[in-house]
């Protein structure tokens, strides 16, 4: 067969969105008190609280926590958990590496971070 016989046909349908990202909560990337708003332990949000409890449970004794990076494919799906809203069994699904990256990549995402620049100067000069 030769493929001179072959046509292309070209389209102009669309391919539609991936149907995770409209079902997502986006917990990553949201304000600090948009949060506050959902579940929270004491105010602070229940994803921080499990992340760092298990970081506490698991990590104390590991030299370089938040140095060495966790598995990219692991803190993937964790965090599409926590933005889809399922239940998260860190335990289970999760390692002290990419748990502690988990909770870098949240503080990361902030749109504001937890302590701003105004107040971070003052915090600075206390300490000095």
């Amino acid at each position: 067969k030769s493929f001179a016989s072959i046509q292309v046909r070209h389209t102009t349908n669309k391919v539609s969105p991936d149907l995770q990202f409209s079902r997502e909560r986006n917990t990553f990337g949201v304000p600090l008190e948009t949060l506050m708003q959902g579940a929270t332990q004491c105010g602070v949000p229940s994803l921080v609280t499990q992340m760092v409890e298990y970081l506490e449970m698991f990590g104390l004794e590991r030299v370089g926590i938040f140095r060495i990076g966790g598995s990219v494919n692991k803190i993937k799906e964790l965090k599409q958990k926590y933005n889809q809203g399922e239940k998260v069994d860190l335990i289970n699904d999760g390692d002290v590496d990419s748990v502690a990256s988990l909770l870098k990549l949240f503080l990361k995402e902030l749109p504001v971070a937890v302590f701003p620049d105004n107040i971070c100067s003052g915090l600075l000069k206390t300490f000095q």
